[in-house]
């Protein structure tokens, strides 16, 4: 029965992680395509247009998949009438983010030719959320499968409609209609896979449950709004104050550092159902629990010195391969943006401890102040420094949430657990020197020397885990036998 359910685990996380590394490539291919298609002014402008409608449009989200999730699985006789409830929970959403949408054009100061990609986008984002809830139907029947085929049917149709219309010369408008028309296909297949393989949504009882549904998601709701705030932020700041083609560099190396850190978030995904089932409040599984999390804390921090050194020591390369020379003014944020990693790959653990211990108020609190110190720090920052003072401001502020968030866990929550800080800040400390050598093109030798550096904290982290993984494999060896 154990192998059973271990084999399952297994499978069902290959399936997330499967389908996690199809939309980061598939993600990083669109933008190349859209950013050479539509030069470094218009995509700057696109950029932009995303950035807002994503902002606003998060608010339809709200916490309701991972609701729908929970709820599906918890009650399997009422699933259909769960299922019922938050979708017009979305739609509620929805309705209401689309309006916040377009009361904020005003303030924005978006030209009418670009309102007509405004409302695709939009359009396109909400049925993405209707998406979402059906993801949350397979995750919660644990079928993870059709999440990989609606992921590659999507993102491959995605990338043949947006190429077709870089081919044809497509604008801003056009463009984001065929992202429209790919998203309309996924909800669509989405919508039978759910319905011919589990079942119809059944909106009987969706008044009664409405009220519920809406309480048990506001928390969680409330903080993936402001986190996605944090990270859309920049672009908004940006196109306000020094106007669009810099949005395009600032959104080229964003949206990469964005992608790689879905690794982490799917090893933290993964090992979600584990952190749950640990997440009680007895002595021995608060141990538990905090020796799981100091584990993934070393591990996340390791990969991401190993992945922010990587985009460090080839960054030009990236950027000029994939947008070309006309992109080389984004290679220096892209830089200064990989350090952000570090921090980055631990922000899905600390969620999800974070949830799992039903503290979100946790993660309002040290996300919502970020929110305002960065705005300020935006302020303050890009009208003296531009692009690279945006970039320092956001790096300043993942590394403040990183540190802020591994505190509140050890003090208010895992007392026991010991997250190995002081290589928090030693990987960060050798990401930044690398960075600046090659940002203010130091000799090679100085290069080489931190590169060396960077291999062997990262190679002592390993040891480290390695031996720890060992330790806890004999010790449960032992009980086992004694057992």
């Amino acid at each position: 029965m154990k192998n059973n359910q271990l084999n399952k685990v297994v499978r069902n996380s290959s399936f997330l992680f499967a389908s996690r590394l199809i939309d980061m490539v598939a993600a990083v291919l669109m933008n190349v395509i859209m950013a050479r298609a539509l030069g470094v002014a218009s995509f700057g402008q696109y950029s932009f247009i995303s950035a807002y409608v994503v902002s606003i449009a998060m608010i339809s989200h709200f916490g309701l998949d991972n609701l729908a999730t929970c709820d599906i699985a918890r009650h399997p006789d009422r699933a259909s009438r769960y299922l019922g409830a938050v979708i017009a929970a979305r739609w509620i959403m929805s309705v209401l983010a689309t309006l916040l949408i377009f009361a904020g054009l005003p303030f924005i100061d978006l030209k009418h030719q670009f309102l007509p990609a405004l409302s695709l986008l939009t359009a396109s984002e909400l049925i993405g959320g209707f998406v979402a809830i059906q993801l949350a139907v397979f995750r919660a029947k644990e079928q993870m499968q059709y999440e990989i085929y609606i992921t590659f049917f999507w993102r491959l149709t995605n990338l043949l409609f947006v190429s077709l219309g870089a081919v044809l010369g497509f604008d801003i408008t056009k463009l984001c209609a065929v992202i429209l028309l790919a998203n309309i296909a996924r909800g669509i297949l989405a919508a039978r896979i759910t319905k011919k393989k589990f079942f119809k949504p059944d909106f009987s009882e969706t008044t009664l449950l409405l009220k519920e549904i809406f309480r048990d998601a506001f928390k969680i709701g409330i903080a993936v709004v402001i986190t996605n705030w944090i990270f859309r932020s920049a672009q908004m700041a940006i196109k306000f104050l020094l106007g669009p083609e810099p949005v395009a560099y600032f959104q080229v190396s964003h949206a990469m550092i964005l992608q790689i850190s879905t690794i982490a978030m799917s090893i933290a995904i993964a090992l979600f159902p584990t952190i749950a089932n640990r997440a009680k409040l007895d002595q021995e599984s608060m141990r538990g629990a905090a020796e799981l999390y100091t584990g993934i804390y070393r591990l996340l921090i390791c990969l991401g010195l190993i992945f922010s050194a990587g985009t460090i020591l080839f960054s030009e390369p990236i950027i000029l391969l994939l947008f070309g020379p006309e992109y080389l003014e984004a290679v220096n944020v892209f830089r200064l943006l990989a350090i952000a990693l570090i921090p980055i790959f631990i922000y899905s653990l600390h969620v999800l401890m974070l949830i799992a211990y039903n503290r979100p108020h946790y993660i309002i609190l040290s996300r919502g102040i970020s929110l305002i110190a960065v705005c300020y720090l935006y302020s303050l920052l890009i009208p003296l420094y531009g692009l690279p003072g945006a970039a320092t401001a956001y790096l300043g502020i993942t590394i403040m949430i990183g540190y802020v968030e591994t505190l509140l866990l050890k003090s208010w929550i895992l007392h026991t657990a010991k997250p190995p800080q002081r290589f928090y800040f030693l990987n960060l400390i050798l990401a930044s020197g690398l960075s600046l050598t090659f940002i203010f093109n130091y000799s090679w030798i100085l290069q080489g020397g931190l590169l060396v550096l960077v291999i062997a904290a990262a190679a002592l982290q390993l040891r480290e885990i390695y031996a720890i993984v060992q330790k806890r494999r004999a010790t449960m060896t032992r009980a086992a036998k004694d057992s």
